[in-house]
Order: structure tokens, then sequence, then C-alpha cells
């Protein structure tokens, strides 16, 4: 997937990781420009951190009509690190993949992995905690 990530600014114009307690965040937007089906790994470096302890998704827009995508983070499977280096700190990135609703399901309640490669797919909004 090709991706750029974006800090976001805050109020007095400081787009730098900001301290929070014992570790630092920073709000991002990650702009999907050509979805493939293995996601995005977003790197700690890419949002100026050395590592990652925490992601959470803060907003999205994704897809359009009925193809409307809905970002989902890997943290253990397919990410590779595993859960002990997550607890440690010791990660320096994530995979962002999208899923979307299964069109072979006629009641529309379940998802799957967008199950092919797209073009733009629109911009996910994150906050992450990490070390500088």
């Amino acid at each position: 997937m090709v991706h750029t990530v974006s800090r976001l600014a805050d109020h007095k114009g400081n787009d730098s990781p900001k301290p929070y307690g014992d570790e630092y965040y920073i709000d991002v937007i990650v702009d999907i420009t050509d979805y493939v089906v293995a996601g995005a790994v977003v790197t700690a470096a890419e949002c100026a951190l050395s590592t990652i302890n925490n992601v959470t998704i803060t907003g999205s827009n994704c897809g359009t009509g009925l193809n409307v995508f809905i970002p989902r983070l890997e943290l253990v499977s397919g990410g590779g690190y595993t859960a002990t280096e997550i607890v440690n700190g010791n990660c320096d990135s994530v995979t962002l993949k999208l899923i979307t609703l299964d069109a072979s399901d006629s009641t529309n309640d379940r998802f799957m992995y967008v199950p092919d490669s797209h073009g733009n797919a629109g911009e996910v909004r994150m906050r992450v905690w990490g070390n500088v």
C-alpha cells in the first residue's frame, strides 16, 4: 500500500510528539493513495517516535457509496511482532488494513478484508502513543 503520513499540528502550530505521563503521543493522518491487500505498515519513524505503544483510530474517510471501507489495526497477527513486544514497548510499526461488508452475504452482516487493490482509498486519522 502506498501511503503518506502527515503529522497534525496543535493550536500553537506544534506538530511534534507531546508528553503524556511517561510516554508521548502524536496525531497523524494516513493518506492511503494506493491500497493493496497486504495493508499499510505505518512505522514509528513516520510518526516521529522510536517505538509504538498504542494506536487509536480517531476518524476516517475511506471509500464512497457502496464501497465504504472501515480501517482496522493489526497489532499482532500479520504485524510482524508479538504481544510480548507490544507490552514491552518494542514495536516499531503497526499494520493498517481496510475491511468492508461481504457482498456475498445477502444480510450484509459479515465483514471481510477488502479483497483486492484499489486506487485512492481515503484517509485514516490516528493518535499514536510511544517513546521518542
